[in-house]
């Protein structure tokens, strides 16, 4: 039974770890985003500081 509760365990870490990186949320994106796409730092923060006033 030890190795049924090793795969049990390793199966419930990597799901954890899956769930907590998987939601990057809709403002690292934007970053993600704005890093592969050279685009002017200002409008960029302005951008981004808009949708955080919204």
């Amino acid at each position: 039974m030890i190795g049924g509760k090793s795969v049990w365990a390793f199966m419930h870490g990597f799901l954890l770890a899956f769930g907590l990186i998987l939601p990057l949320g809709v403002q690292n994106v934007f970053i993600f985003n704005q890093g592969a796409v050279p685009a002017p730092i200002l409008q960029s923060v302005a951008c981004r500081y808009s949708g955080d006033a919204v």
